[in-house]
């Protein structure tokens, strides 16, 4: 993922996280965050790139990963305690989530999740 935010075109990057704001984080909601996302958080912390704009450790609540995958496991059922919001794309309902593994599912209005790549750098790149 690292390498696609490099390659742009990126609206705006982050400054980074900190190891402990990304313990909290994952304390926070209940799960271990996959080593993608960690790479991206500590180099990063928040980024919008070719379109994406990308959950992280934010001041913004509607780009923070915290309260953003929570706002949505309380619309959502059909998703699994340990998968955190990784995009809210605001169109359609369409939630793009992240499990531990990388692997990376869509809900669309608070439906059943569909995997759609196995990490989100696959998914930034389609």
């Amino acid at each position: 993922m690292n390498e696609l935010i490099k390659q742009g075109p990126c609206l705006y990057v982050g400054d980074g996280a900190s190891e402990v704001q990304i313990i909290d984080a994952q304390k926070a909601l209940g799960l271990r965050f996959s080593d993608e996302y960690r790479s991206y958080l500590q180099k990063y912390g928040i980024a919008a790139v070719n379109g994406h704009e990308i959950t992280g450790i934010s001041q913004d609540d509607e780009a923070d990963v915290v309260t953003v995958t929570r706002a949505e496991r309380e619309l959502t059922s059909n998703i699994k305690p340990n998968w955190y919001v990784v995009e809210r794309v605001d169109i359609d309902g369409v939630v793009l989530w992240q499990d531990q593994d990388g692997n990376v599912y869509q809900t669309v209005d608070y439906g059943h999740p569909a995997l759609i790549a196995d990490s989100f750098a696959q998914c930034v790149a389609k």
